[in-house]
């Protein structure tokens, strides 16, 4: 799930415990009702300003593949003897 999904589908989540709270609904098929129809409107949204719905989103990188990226990948910034010597020994004294 990427950051534009994750934010729709919290979005959706909070307004819908809204209208639960908002309308005193408190059985489960009306509860269901109104996560559909908050559903419906948030992806109502989405499309209505250019948004990519969520199944057309490509998936995230598997957290096992960035995992080995990452290992894999050389450390950004090396310090060699030369530029390690230049920084004081106790910088808070």
């Amino acid at each position: 799930m990427d950051r534009t999904e994750l934010a729709a589908n919290q979005f959706r989540m909070t307004q819908t415990r809204e209208k639960l709270k908002r309308e005193g609904i408190k059985n489960q098929r009306d509860a269901i009702e109104a996560h559909e129809t908050v559903g419906k409107e948030v992806r109502a949204a989405i499309a209505k300003i250019g948004g990519t719905p969520p199944e057309n989103i490509p998936p995230a990188e598997h957290i096992k593949k960035v995992e080995k990226r990452l290992k894999k990948a050389k450390p950004k910034l090396l310090l060699d003897d030369k530029d390690a010597g230049l920084l004081p020994q106790n910088p808070l004294t």
